[in-house]
């Protein structure tokens, strides 16, 4: 019904049938600093740089508040255009992959650690895992079918952070290679013994954030892919 959303009718018919909110925008913009947040911690990754820490506690930050925007908007919402359900986790599983570049990075700088080859591989996977989500929701108002090969491919992605989360923990735990690396230093002490099994328990430590990163991007292409097959 159309008319002066003014008037007094109008403000009625408003407080009957309020305007549902835009789920699909408010995924969307989720997304979107989901992607910066992996992008400036694949940036932190190759750097360890302090400005790329502090940008991913700012995105951290502002992804929060948008969550706690759009869960509050669910709740009033009269109606949805999805499962609610569906919204909800969706809300969550994107925040909680931010939450993880932050974790991470915080982590990371806590316990002096450094990057290798593997925690970046699988950072670059997590924002290749996200911008796939971004495409995927991007969709969802539009050609929502189209979305679910957007959802595969976040899959995949998260397929392919599991695979270099094992080779990683391969090498780790070779300890053949750590017997070779204390011998190489001649009279190894007690202390190298000590420094190399803390350097184990740290790198540890990164992996699993990594591996638990991908677990949270696996939900959101989920969530994707059950939002597709419900309304395509």
């Amino acid at each position: 019904m159309s008319g002066n959303p003014n008037s007094t009718v109008g403000k009625l018919m408003d407080r009957i049938f309020p305007v549902m909110p835009d789920f699909f925008r408010m995924m969307c913009d989720q997304c979107d600093v989901a992607v910066r947040a992996t992008t400036t911690f694949v940036e932190f990754m190759e750097s360890g740089s302090e400005a790329a820490l502090n940008e991913i506690r700012a995105l951290e930050k502002e992804a929060d508040e948008m969550k706690n925007r759009n869960v509050e908007a669910l709740y009033k919402a009269f109606a949805t255009p999805m499962d609610r359900e569906d919204i909800l986790r969706a809300i969550q599983a994107l925040d909680y992959v931010i939450n993880y570049t932050k974790i991470t990075a915080r982590e990371m700088g806590a316990l002096h650690f450094d990057s290798d080859k593997y925690i970046l591989e699988m950072a670059v996977l997590l924002k290749s895992g996200v911008e796939a989500l971004q495409r995927g929701y991007g969709k969802l108002g539009s050609n929502p079918a189209l979305a679910d090969e957007d959802a595969t491919f976040a899959r995949n992605a998260e397929r392919k952070m599991e695979q270099t989360y094992r080779r990683a923990l391969v090498q780790l735990y070779d300890k053949e290679a750590h017997l070779k690396l204390l011998a190489s230093k001649g009279e190894a002490t007690a202390a190298d013994a000590m420094e190399m099994t803390l350097d184990i328990f740290r790198t540890r430590e990164i992996y699993r954030d990594m591996y638990d990163a991908a677990d949270q991007l696996l939900e959101a292409s989920r969530v994707l892919h059950d939002i597709v097959v419900k309304i395509a």
